[in-house]
């Protein structure tokens, strides 16, 4: 009798909680039509008007559709359906999303580089795994490959167990034929820009460079020259510094040769414009080109492998330089 009458007060609380769902959208509907008709020319037309307020009926229940989408998908993406039961996806009144978000842990992926000097024998997957899984046979590994570039051994896992065992993992000597070690992560450079010294101040000095790094870190300094004026020395300077702390410190308060006092900035490399190897054209590659071949050192009407001036032109410009120069 009690779970009866318990049924009966819980079906009632859903067709209440229906009743003021159904509540709301007739007065947005409402709403929606009022402000419609607030903002467009008055229409005595009885026939129109509900035909517009049907429109805006159909708008808000496609609208309804979507959101409950949007919430079963949500709910499916929380749970594993291949591991789970269907009873499982129940969830209770009083469970909120924070709730349920405390009881998954999302797992990043974790990279570990590794570099050794035969792993160039190793590029091979099979081969590959053979080596990684008798030494780790417990571990879970997601991918592994070799890098062309540089020649590192790359391990990729999400499982943590894995992730905190290889953070541990010392290699023995004789794997991978000669044992291979972390890699040393590259240390990033950072360029400044010199501004307003003057050319008549030779950067290969002696005095001058030891001066630069033992008062401000600076170093490998290169003095900036204008091609297109014959390698004219500019008043400019870039140089390498090694940490951006550095950087910084001498954004914000410069740097002094002498009693003179110079401007420091953060050397901007722009990016190189695409150009075409076809027609040497900009903004655009040679897949796309419509255009004839032109030889990039003398723009003739050949490619550059089959070039036989002497003479120099660009094809752009008709300076005396190939079209690929900076100039």
């Amino acid at each position: 009798m009690g779970e009866k009458k318990k049924d009966k007060k819980h079906g009632n609380s859903n067709h209440s909680s229906q009743k003021n769902l159904q509540d709301k959208i007739d007065n947005h509907v409402e709403d929606e039509f009022s402000r419609f008709m607030n903002y467009s020319k008055p229409n005595n037309s009885k026939q129109i008007n509900q035909n517009i307020k049907q429109k805006v009926v159909e708008q808000v229940t496609k609208n309804q559709k979507n959101k409950k989408q949007e919430l079963t998908n949500s709910n499916r993406n929380l749970f594993d359906t291949s591991h789970s039961s269907a009873s499982s996806y129940s969830m209770k009144d009083n469970e909120s999303d924070d709730d349920l978000a405390d009881d998954f842990e999302i797992l990043e992926e974790k990279v570990f580089r590794y570099e050794g000097t035969s792993l160039n024998a190793f590029k091979n997957p099979f081969k590959l795994k053979q080596e990684i899984d008798k030494h780790l046979n417990k571990a879970i590994i997601k991918k592994a490959f070799v890098n062309n570039k540089n020649n590192q051994l790359y391990l990729i896992t999400d499982d943590k167990n894995t992730i905190k065992y290889l953070n541990g993992f010392t290699w023995p000597k004789k794997a991978f034929l000669t044992g291979i070690s972390k890699a040393t992560p590259k240390e990033k450079t950072n360029f400044i820009a010199i501004r307003g010294v003057d050319v008549s101040i030779n950067v290969e000095d002696d005095q001058f460079k030891k001066h630069m790094e033992k008062s401000y870190q600076i170093y490998d300094i290169k003095r900036i020259t204008k091609k297109s004026l014959n390698n004219k020395p500019l008043p400019v300077l870039r140089a390498k510094v090694k940490d951006e702390e550095t950087v910084r410190s001498l954004i914000s308060s410069g740097i002094r040769i002498g009693y003179s006092s110079f401007r420091i900035e953060e050397w901007k490399h722009e990016p190189k414009p695409m150009q075409c190897k076809k027609c040497n054209g900009f903004n655009h590659k040679n897949t796309d080109c419509e255009k004839d071949t032109t030889c990039p050192l003398c723009a003739g009407n050949h490619s550059l492998k089959d070039c036989q001036k002497e003479k120099i032109e660009c094809s752009n410009c008709g300076g005396n330089h190939p079209a690929f120069s900076k100039k």
